[in-house]
């Protein structure tokens, strides 16, 4: 399962993805569909933590991606005074 809850995210100053909910249960295909440059692979890398939210969360099988992130941040290597790989 994959969820969107009120998700925004922010790149720059400018607000690219705002409000967006969904849900699309396991084993089910969904397509993002939409003109060039409408965030559909924002969303996407948003959804694999490579971009912070602005706002909401999204889950991917019942695992908050903003609580996961915030944890992996808290435990990296530079943020415990390591140098990153």
């Amino acid at each position: 399962m994959i969820g969107f809850r009120d998700t925004a995210l922010v790149l720059g100053d400018q607000r690219v993805i705002d409000g967006v909910s969904l849900e699309a249960a396991a084993g089910h295909a969904v397509a993002l569909i939409g003109r060039t440059g409408s965030g559909k692979s924002t969303l996407l890398a948003a959804a694999a933590a490579a971009l912070p939210l602005a706002g909401g969360d999204i889950l991917v099988a019942d695992r908050s991606v903003r609580r996961e992130a915030a944890a992996n941040s808290r435990n990296s290597p530079t943020r415990q005074g390591g140098q990153a790989a």
